[in-house]
């Protein structure tokens, strides 16, 4: 060979490594050239040393570039200052060093060799090559025969492997999951898909750790090694994708035929931002794959984040809001809520704003981040809805018929079948400038607005009609100059019934007028004409 023809350059860095590296080519296999680079070790030991140094390369994917190695023969490491130089920054304990005016591997690492070996290939070549002896060391087509026997070896192997885990996968499912009646058919069909690819994430995985031992060339293991990594890091996320539907999916069925509306919308907008995320995941992990440093490319993203934050925090409070509103559930879909001088009926929570149809059937977008930031009052999980007002009577009023009067009051209420029995206040509550106040509170419990509207519409009525009935006048915040008696003129004097039996006698006839109209109302909804 033209190489043995003249004296090995090991003077710098660069040309240390090219020696070490090229004679172990197949095209210009000396090992014994290569082994000097190995310091204080001669013969096969130091060849077996070189060997197994650069089988370490190759299954670890490090990628030797001689143009990019100092080839100066006085170079210093710039952080130690001393004649030593790693040519991978991403493993410490591969370095040369520069020895009596030559540069070698340094004794550290020919001591870690073996170490670092092992660790690269768990299932060693050694006792392959030795099984298949010398005649397994034939070259036919670039590669030795053993390592042709063990690729067929190991296509061979996955099938079989790979057939027995769906097997046992399957057998493993329908023990856990198939016979269990509470599992929908579309949580089965993602099971069943998972188990398919799980067996195949598996197999990707075991030839990821065979392929090194079998010593293929840099350029067959870079290729085979880097499109299993690739490979798997895709079936992972595949199995991901699985696992975020099946549990979407159980959770569907849990929450079957319960009033969970809110929940429900956000189902497929939390399974899309789970798959976003295993998504970024499997980027990363490419990324790592590829030696890339992913601490400055975040920091890198994280800068541009920052001014793209900045542009648009409104819109990520909003998004933040929502997912607030998700776990906190302060409303569900159909509730009435107000919010500062917003109320209405809660039709759509979406990832930026809640839409809330006002009762005046208008449309209003409600920004989640003012949601989450407002006092909201939900008119929907109320047990009780509370009617409050003040009924001014007009002085003169005597006080037996005042008394009757709020003595209808409070049967008004309790023949209305709406209200609570239990809780209510009508009674005199104050004299005004132009009144006798009467207080008047009750609580509906009826289940929604409209409802409560159709009560409070009966109630007010009543008040009205017994008012009339009884001759009560309600009063009005004016002032009003009475001239009773004139010459000429009929007397002002209002008169009233003076018979306190004829004055029950109308408040129990009204009551029962009352409670007569409103049962007819009532079973003339419950059994509408045909």
């Amino acid at each position: 060979m033209l190489a043995s023809a003249y004296e090995l350059d090991m003077s710098t860095p660069s040309q240390s490594i090219y020696t070490h590296y090229h004679y172990l080519e197949p095209d210009s296999y000396e090992p014994s050239r290569s082994a000097k680079v190995i310091y204080g070790k001669r013969g096969k030991v130091a060849e077996e040393l070189a060997f197994k140094l650069k089988h370490y390369f190759d299954v670890k994917l490090l990628i030797i570039d001689t143009a990019i190695y100092p080839n100066i023969a006085n170079y210093r490491d710039s952080t130690t200052h001393k004649y030593i130089y790693f040519p991978f920054s991403e493993n410490k304990d591969i370095y040369l060093q520069r020895i009596g005016g030559k540069w070698y591997y340094s004794p550290y690492t020919i001591s870690k060799i073996e170490e670092l070996y092992n660790e690269a290939v768990p299932f060693g070549s050694d006792t392959i090559i030795g099984f298949f002896g010398e005649w397994g060391q034939t070259l036919i087509l670039g590669l030795k025969v053993w390592q042709w026997i063990s690729l067929v070896v190991l296509i061979i192997s996955i099938f079989i492997i790979y057939r027995i885990q769906r097997w046992l996968l399957n057998i493993l499912m329908k023990v856990i999951f198939y016979r269990n009646k509470s599992i929908s058919q579309e949580a089965l069909k993602t099971i069943k898909f998972f188990g398919k690819y799980a067996s195949v994430y598996l197999i990707m995985h075991y030839s990821r750790l065979f392929i090194p031992s079998i010593q293929l060339p840099a350029q067959i293991n870079i290729f085979l090694v880097r499109g299993l990594e690739f490979t798997t890091i895709i079936f992972l996320v595949i199995l991901l994708f699985a696992a975020i539907d099946f549990v979407i999916a159980r959770y569907t069925k849990i929450t079957a035929g319960k009033d969970n509306t809110l929940a429900n919308q956000f189902k497929p907008i939390l399974q899309k931002v789970l798959k976003t995320i295993a998504v970024l995941i499997g980027i990363i992990m490419m990324l790592e794959t590829l030696n890339v440093n992913i601490g400055a490319l975040l920091a890198g993203v994280s800068i541009a984040g920052l001014a793209i934050a900045l542009a648009a925090q409104d819109t990520v409070k909003n998004v933040l809001g929502s997912i607030i509103i998700f776990f906190d559930q302060p409303f569900k879909i159909g509730d009435d809520i107000r919010v500062d001088s917003v109320e209405g009926t809660v039709e759509l929570v979406g990832l930026r704003a809640t839409r809330v149809r006002s009762y005046d059937n208008a449309l209003i977008y409600v920004p989640n981040a003012k949601l989450t930031d407002s006092y909201i009052n939900n008119n929907g999980l109320r047990i009780y809805r509370r009617y409050f007002t003040n009924l001014g009577i007009m002085y003169g009023t005597p006080p037996y018929l005042t008394e009757a009067f709020i003595n209808g009051l409070k049967g008004l209420i309790l023949a209305h079948p709406a209200t609570r029995k239990d809780s209510f206040q009508v009674s005199l509550y104050s004299l005004e400038a132009s009144s006798i106040n009467i207080r008047f509170n009750l609580f509906f419990q009826v289940p929604d607005y409209n409802t409560e509207l159709q009560s409070r519409q009966e109630i007010i009525s009543g008040i009205i009609t017994l008012a009339d009935k009884l001759g009560v006048q309600f009063a009005f915040p004016t002032t009003t100059i009475h001239i009773e008696n004139q010459p000429g003129f009929p007397s002002l004097t209002p008169r009233y019934m003076p018979d306190s039996e004829q004055i029950k006698y109308v408040v129990n006839e009204f009551i029962e007028d009352f409670k007569k109209q409103i049962t007819d109302k009532d079973n003339l909804q419950s059994n509408p004409k045909p």
